[in-house]
């Protein structure tokens, strides 16, 4: 939001910031269901969603990142 709406009516003296927990949990939750050897590909599902949620908060997230 910050990049689309840059301009001093539109943007607040504070970071715009979002709590992603759940939206960073879920899918990564789903894939481990408590299997350990689920671990791996639970935590590169964390770490995706995290990534495109950073880019999300820089204005730099696209739909093709979500190809994996």
């Amino acid at each position: 939001m910050h990049a689309r709406f840059d301009s001093p009516l539109t943007r607040p003296p504070w970071a715009l910031t979002f709590s992603f927990s759940r939206a960073l949990q879920q899918e990564a939750l789903q894939i481990w269901a408590g299997v350990d050897a689920s671990r791996e590909a639970a935590q590169q599902a964390l770490l995706h969603r995290a990534r495109c949620n950073s880019a999300a908060l820089r204005g730099e997230y696209s739909a093709a990142m979500e190809a994996r």
